[in-house]
């Protein structure tokens, strides 16, 4: 099975913002073979198992927290969190393509969709560019549009 992949911070019923009011519009939307293979990433962003199984019948839920996350100690590329320049934004996309890089040993991936803000993609893209990381699938990077833009669609 080739899976979908949605890596986000934000999900609505549990939060309000517009990214994550699309994500879940988007989910909602999908035929029931596409939920079988799509996977939500949530980052940073607890949610309880089977209230997510309740709103996304057939989506799996991966979580991510990065605040605990230690760095893959296998490798001298893996520095830990203190030691980005701009530590939230470079240790999350960091740990989340080490999240992915983890997922992907035993999953095939198609497609993996990120939010445009906080520069989340950017370690998986730059592993990809320089590694050849998931170069089977499409890799996207979300650009959303403003909440009033959203609640007028809805």
């Amino acid at each position: 099975m080739r899976h979908l992949v949605f890596v986000s911070t934000d999900l609505f019923p549990w939060s309000t913002g517009a990214a994550g009011r699309l994500l879940s519009n988007l989910l909602r939307s999908l035929s029931e073979s596409d939920r079988a293979r799509s996977v939500v990433m949530m980052v940073d962003t607890h949610i309880e198992p089977a209230s997510f199984d309740a709103a996304f019948p057939g989506v799996r839920m991966l979580q991510l927290d990065t605040e605990t996350a230690e760095p893959d100690v296998s490798t001298p590329q893996s520095p830990p969190a203190r030691a980005y320049v701009n530590a939230v934004g470079q240790w999350r996309s960091a740990q989340i393509y080490r999240a992915l890089a983890v997922f992907a040993r035993t999953a095939n991936i198609e497609y993996v969709e990120f939010p445009a803000r906080d520069g989340l993609a950017f370690c998986t893209l730059q592993e990809r560019r320089l590694k050849g990381f998931l170069a089977d699938a499409l890799v996207a990077v979300r650009l959303q549009d403003s909440h009033t833009a959203l609640m007028q669609a809805e």
